[in-house]
């Protein structure tokens, strides 16, 4: 009998494992079906043993599949492995985090020229910086003076200069 048993428990280590690694290796669920099948499979076995044995392997399996999943979602990620392979931050982190962003806001109200025809996306010079500008409003051509109206994330939205004094 318990040379038999060596069998059933390492099917059943195989499975929790390939269980956890279906979280991170996009397999389309195949990794989920070999697990489920070597679950299933140590299960089996384990009843062909002995009947208490068996149901003894489904407890297992009832608290340990949840458990190591569990373990693949809060726990690694943390770990010295776990933070190589993972991201650092989530996006919402990143999009406030724009470093991009920050540069802009210094040119909230400044003037500068058009370099190319805004209609409504296009190039200007603003403070000696070329960057990338949304026109609000109309059509803007090369050369005409513009002023930055407000940032939005990284989106610089500007008007003509002579529009803006008359509002």
């Amino acid at each position: 009998m318990v040379a038999t048993l060596w069998l059933p428990i390492l099917l059943l280590i195989v499975g929790l494992v390939v269980a956890v690694l279906e979280l991170f290796i996009p397999s389309g669920g195949i990794l989920a079906a070999g697990s489920g099948a070597s679950l299933i499979t140590s299960v089996v076995l384990a009843f062909r043993i002995n009947l208490m044995l068996g149901a003894v392997f489904l407890i297992l399996i009832i608290i340990l599949l949840p458990l190591s999943l569990l373990f693949g979602v809060k726990v690694f990620p943390t770990t010295p492995v776990g933070r190589k392979i993972m991201l650092r931050r989530t996006q919402k982190e990143v999009v406030s985090a724009g470093g991009a962003d920050e540069d802009l806001r210094a040119l909230e109200g400044k003037t500068g020229t058009t370099l190319t025809r805004c209609r409504p996306a296009g190039m200007a010079e603003i403070q000696g910086q070329r960057v990338n500008v949304v026109a609000e409003g109309t059509m803007l051509e090369p050369g005409v003076p513009i002023e930055v109206m407000r940032i939005e994330g990284n989106r610089v939205v500007v008007r003509a200069a002579d529009e803006t004094k008359g509002v």
